[in-house]
C-alpha cells in the first residue's frame, strides 16, 4: 500500500489540466484548478474589493473582480511558498524557511531572511495589520507557533501563548481573532461550544471568550470580515454569518474547506463539494424555503441551485428525534417540513401514530421500485403507501484480511465461536509482528469489548430472527463463559499510537461506498442463521408542513441524484463506477508507452506497464464485483423499526460490571433478562 502511494505522487504530475474560468452560475463563479494541483492558500487582494489570490501546489493565481477573469501570476514550485498575504497594495509571501518575500514584477524578492526559527514549514496562515505581518504554523509535534514581522524594523518576534493555527487580524480592536471549541458551565451543567477568542499581541493576553450562538458543530473552515466585524463559518452543509453578540444565520448553501472574505459581501471558497473549484459566493435569498430537522447533506447546495428552493437546517434540542416528533405532533408545529430519522429510533412509532405525509408523486413511485426490496418493504404502511424516503443505509458488515491469514496457514473464521478458537493461534504465530498487524479495528481484543460485542450480537441476532431475547439461551451462555475466562483483560496486540497497524478483522466496517471486501457479520455459531442488521436514515414529510410541495421536491431530488453512496440503496444501480482520476493516469501512461520503442526502451516500457497494472486493479470506485457482492448481502438486510435496550446506561453498566468481574455471569443473565422484560412491557 505504501509503495502505491508513492507511485501516485509520481504519476499525478504526468498530466495537467490548465487553470480555467468556468461559467458564472448565478451566485457562484468557479475557477477550476488542474487535476494535478492540490489546494493551498486563499487571501483577499486588499487593493481591489472582490478580488483574491489563490496559492496552489503549482502556481499563484489572481482573480480580478473588475474584469471577472483569472490569470496565473507566477509558478511557485521552485520558491516553496508556504503562505501569502496582501497588504497596502503589495503581496507578501512566507517561504518554507520562514523568509519574508514580496512579489515584484511577477518575481518573489526576499525582504528579510528568517533569523529566529529552524522549523521548515509547508503551509502557514498569514494576515497583516498595524505595520505587522503575522503568520502561524504547526511544527512536527503539532505545537502552534505565532510569529510577528515588523515591516519598519524588519524584526521577527515570537508571540505566545497562542493555541490556534487559524486566525485573522481584527483592525477595529488591533488584535488577532480565532475560534476555539471549549467547555463551559451553564448553571450546574458542563457544555461544549464554539467561542471567539481575541488575542492582544502587544501584551500576550486574551479578552474574555465570546460564545457563538447558533454554531452547534461540523465547522470545516471560517473567515473574518474586519470591515463589519463579521465572521463566516462553513459547515458540512452550508455557510453561516455571525456578528458578535448575535446569532449565527444562514449566508449561503455552499460550503468550503478553505474560506476567505474578499470584500463586496463575497466569500472565496475552495475544497467544498467541488473540491478543485474556487467559488465566489454571496448571500442567497429565495422566497421558497424548507426547514429540515436532524439531517443534512452535501447535496443541499445543488438542490437549491437546481430548484431555487432554499434549505434551512434545524437540530432538535430534544433527547431523541422521536421525542421531537412527539412535540411536533402535540403542537401541530408547521415550522419543520422534513424530519430525518434513524429507523431504529422509532419507525414503528411513526407508522402507529400516522405521523407522515404519504409519498405519492410519480417520480418517487418510480424510484421506489428501484430500491432493494429489503430496504423498501419497511417503508410502507398497512395500505401500501410510502411513509418515508431512505437516503442512507448502514448495514453492520465486516472485513477480514483473508489473503494475509491464508499466507500464514489460517482460514478465515465463519462464526464468532471459530474466531475465539483462532485468535490464540494467531497470537502465537509470527503474523502480527512480521506484518505489523493488530487483531481488530474499532474494538480491542480484551474481555470487556468481546463480552460487549457478544451481548450486542446476540440481541441483534434475536431481532433479525424475530426471537425473544433470553440470556439463558445455551449458545449465549456457552460463548459468554468462554469470553469471560479465555479472553485476556488486556489486548495482546494493542494498536500503535499513530494507528498505522493493519487490523486482521473489522467487525464494524463502515463506509458510504460499497466494496467487494465486505462480508456478512459472523454468526455466533456455525449452525446459527442470521440476517444483517441494517439501520436506515429516512426522511419524513411533516403532515403539518405548509411547504409540502417543496419538501417532496427535495425528496425527489435525493431519490434521483444517483451518487456513489446510492449504490447501497438502489438495486437498479448495476453499472460500475470508474475513478476518473485513476483512468486519466492510466491513459497518460498508455500514451507514454505508445511513444516508446519496444526494443531500446524495454526497461522503461516494462516499468510503465507494471504501473498501469497497479492502477487497473484500483480503477473502480465501485467495481462490478462490489455490486454483485452487495446484491447478495442486501437480500439478508433486516431493517430495525425500534430501539434495542443494549445501548442504555443501565444495560451498559451490567456489561461493564460483568466483564470486570464485579458480577457473575449468572447474575448478569438474571438482571439482564429482568431489564429486557421490563423494557418490553413498557413498549407494549
Amino acid at each position: 500500500m505504501k509503495r502505491f502511494s508513492a507511485l501516485c505522487v509520481v504519476l499525478c504530475f504526468l498530466f495537467f489540466i490548465p487553470f480555467a474560468l468556468a461559467e458564472n452560475n448565478g451566485n457562484q463563479t468557479a475557477i477550476v484548478l488542474g487535476v494535478s494541483e492540490s489546494i493551498g492558500v486563499l487571501c483577499r487582494d486588499n487593493s481591489s474589493d472582490g478580488s483574491c489570490y489563490l496559492l496552489s501546489s503549482e502556481a499563484l493565481y489572481h482573480w480580478d473582480a473588475a474584469t471577472q477573469s483569472a490569470k496565473k501570476i507566477v509558478d511557485v514550485l521552485d520558491n516553496r511558498i508556504a503562505g501569502i498575504v496582501s497588504y497596502n497594495g503589495n503581496l507578501y509571501g512566507i517561504d518554507h524557511q520562514q523568509n519574508i518575500l514580496q512579489l515584484q514584477d511577477q518575481h518573489w524578492v526576499t525582504l528579510k531572511n528568517n533569523d529566529i526559527s529552524n522549523d521548515e514549514i509547508f503551509r502557514c496562515k498569514a494576515d497583516c495589520g498595524n505595520g505587522y505581518l503575522f503568520y502561524s504554523y504547526k511544527d512536527e509535534n503539532s505545537t502552534v507557533h505565532l510569529i510577528a514581522y515588523n515591516f519598519e524594523t524588519q524584526a521577527f518576534t515570537v508571540l505566545s501563548p497562542f493555541d490556534s493555527r487559524q486566525f485573522c487580524y481584527d483592525s477595529t480592536h488591533d488584535c488577532l481573532v480565532s475560534v476555539a471549541y471549549l467547555e463551559y458551565q451553564e448553571g450546574d451543567e458542563t457544555k461544549e461550544g464554539y467561542f471567539i477568542q481575541s488575542y492582544h499581541y502587544q501584551t500576550n493576553t486574551y479578552d474574555e471568550n465570546v460564545l457563538i450562538h447558533g454554531l452547534n458543530g461540523g465547522l470545516t473552515s471560517w473567515t473574518y470580515d474586519a470591515e463589519h466585524d463579521r465572521f463566516f463559518f462553513s459547515l458540512s452543509s452550508k455557510t453561516l454569518s455571525y456578528i458578535r453578540g448575535g446569532y449565527a444565520e444562514d449566508f449561503t448553501p455552499y460550503t468550503s474547506g478553505i474560506t476567505a472574505y474578499i470584500g463586496n459581501d463575497t466569500l472565496a471558497m475552495i475544497g467544498g463539494h467541488e473540491a478543485f473549484e474556487l467559488q465566489l459566493c454571496r448571500a442567497e435569498t429565495t422566497d421558497r424555503q424548507i426547514t429540515i430537522m436532524d439531517y443534512s447533506t452535501v447535496y443541499q447546495p445543488d438542490f437549491t441551485k437546481e430548484t431555487g428552493i432554499g434549505v434551512n437546517l434545524y437540530t432538535s434540542s430534544q433527547d431523541s428525534t422521536t421525542a421531537a416528533i412527539t412535540q411536533i405532533m402535540t403542537t401541530q408545529d408547521t415550522t419543520v417540513d422534513i424530519i430525518g430519522l434513524h429507523t431504529d429510533e422509532g419507525l414503528s412509532v411513526i407508522k402507529q401514530k400516522g405521523f407522515y405525509t404519504p409519498l405519492t408523486s410519480e417520480n418517487l413511485l418510480n424510484a421506489f421500485n428501484e430500491l432493494y426490496t429489503t430496504v423498501a418493504s419497511p417503508l410502507l404502511d398497512d395500505n401500501g403507501a410510502i411513509i418515508a424516503w431512505p437516503v442512507f443505509a448502514m448495514p453492520i458488515l465486516m472485513t477480514s484480511e483473508t489473503a494475509l491469514l491464508e499466507e500464514y496457514g489460517f482460514s478465515t473464521p465463519t462464526s464468532f465461536e471459530e474466531f475465539l478458537d483462532l485468535v490464540p493461534q494467531i497470537v502465537a504465530s509470527d503474523l502480527m509482528q512480521e506484518q505489523d498487524c493488530v487483531l481488530l479495528s474499532v474494538l480491542a481484543y480484551n474481555r470487556h469489548d468481546m463480552f460487549q460485542y457478544l451481548v450486542e450480537q446476540y440481541v441483534l441476532s434475536c431481532y433479525v430472527q424475530g426471537k425473544d431475547v433470553n440470556f439463558t439461551d445455551e449458545t449465549f451462555t456457552r460463548l459468554a463463559a468462554r469470553v469471560l475466562t479465555e479472553v485476556p483483560e488486556k489486548d495482546p496486540s494493542p494498536s500503535n499510537e499513530d494507528g498505522t497497524c493493519t487490523p486482521l478483522f473489522n467487525f464494524y466496517s463502515a463506509s458510504n461506498i460499497i466494496s467487494e471486501e465486505l462480508t456478512a457479520p459472523l454468526p455466533l455459531t456455525n449452525d446459527g442463521t442470521t440476517g444483517i442488521y441494517t439501520r436506515l436514515i429516512v426522511l419524513i414529510v411533516n403532515p403539518y408542513s405548509e411547504h409540502k410541495a417543496e419538501a417532496i421536491a427535495f425528496l425527489e431530488y435525493m431519490a434521483n441524484k444517483r451518487t456513489p453512496e446510492d449504490y447501497a440503496l438502489y438495486a437498479s444501480m448495476t453499472e460500475p463506477l470508474l475513478d476518473s482520476n485513476v483512468v486519466q493516469q492510466i491513459e497518460s501512461l498508455q500514451e507514454q508507452a505508445q511513444a516508446l520503442n519496444g526494443e531500446t526502451d524495454a526497461e522503461q516500457l516494462a516499468s510503465i506497464q507494471a504501473d498501469i497494472a497497479v492502477l487497473e486493479a484500483i480503477k473502480y470506485t465501485v467495481s462490478p464485483a462490489a455490486i454483485e457482492n452487495y446484491r447478495t448481502l442486501a437480500a439478508s438486510f433486516v431493517i430495525p423499526e425500534e430501539s434495542l435496550p443494549i445501548s442504555t446506561v443501565r444495560f451498559t453498566s451490567l456489561v461493564e460490571r460483568t466483564s470486570s468481574g464485579m458480577m457473575s455471569l449468572d447474575q448478569f443473565i438474571e438482571q439482564a433478562n429482568q431489564y429486557v422484560q421490563m423494557i418490553t412491557l413498557e413498549g407494549a
